[in-house]
């Protein structure tokens, strides 16, 4: 391929998956390429959410996490999470307000999961943060 070739080719390339149910393991699912001109994607909206109110203290069973998966999966039965339904009722979930900036220990964690309509949840990502390394 030449520089030219590469030099049109999109920008941001996306692969855009079809919906599965949850499993471990996938085998390569259908779906379909697009291409953006610009990074981040023209077509992305970014939406601020500011936390208000009385804070408020939040205690998650300390087994909340062990559906999760691998950190990093590696392709093998126990890489990917099952099914997230359980552990979404094992997570502390909730909207309130919080005044002022983040605490000073802690460390949050958010997972976005894709809830089908059957009530099958698909972990699609997650992170954590040490509020006390900030």
């Amino acid at each position: 391929m030449s520089n030219r070739d590469v030099m049109a080719q999109p920008l941001l390339p996306s692969y855009v998956m079809a919906a599965a149910p949850p499993a471990t393991t996938y085998p390569p699912l259908p779906g379909r390429w697009v291409g953006d001109t610009a990074c981040p994607s023209p077509s992305v909206t970014p939406i601020a959410y500011a936390l208000r109110g009385a804070p408020v203290l939040v205690r998650s069973p300390q087994h909340t996490g062990v559906d999760a998966g691998r950190f990093r999966p590696v392709g093998n039965d126990a890489g990917l999470p099952p099914n997230q339904r359980e552990e979404g009722a094992r997570s502390a979930r909730f909207e309130f307000e919080v005044p002022g900036g983040p605490g000073p220990r802690g460390a949050p964690g958010s997972a976005s999961a894709d809830v089908a309509a059957d009530g099958s949840s698909t972990l699609v990502t997650r992170g954590a943060l040490n509020l006390s390394a900030r």
